[in-house]
């Protein structure tokens, strides 16, 4: 039986710019639980392009799923260290707690 691996973490984020969203550990998904005060979070894939961002009310919660099978070659998605997405908060500054699983 393979054991899952997976690791919690808080990262500040703010209003004013995105914050990328490094990978601690190697992983394949990756899920946002939400924020230590409940903002709305706007998640986005390019920073500089308004059109690849998205907004994940408050309260809600997203989680990056997708099956294995068929992809490349690699061992993981994510590398430890890689830039998995940018954050921003809506509001206020924020915490937002998301959790790496391979």
């Amino acid at each position: 039986m393979t054991e899952t691996v997976h690791a919690i973490r808080t990262f500040p984020i703010n209003s004013s710019e995105f914050t990328p969203i490094i990978a601690p550990i190697n992983c394949d998904y990756y899920a946002i639980l939400g924020t230590l005060n409940g903002v709305a979070v706007i998640r986005s894939s390019d920073p500089s392009n308004p059109q690849a961002q998205h907004v994940l009310a408050a309260g809600g919660s997203y989680a990056f799923i997708v099956p294995k099978s068929g992809f490349s070659g690699k061992q993981y998605r994510f590398q430890a260290s890689a830039e998995v997405m940018y954050l921003k908060s809506s509001g206020i500054d924020d915490q937002v707690i998301i959790e790496f699983i391979c």
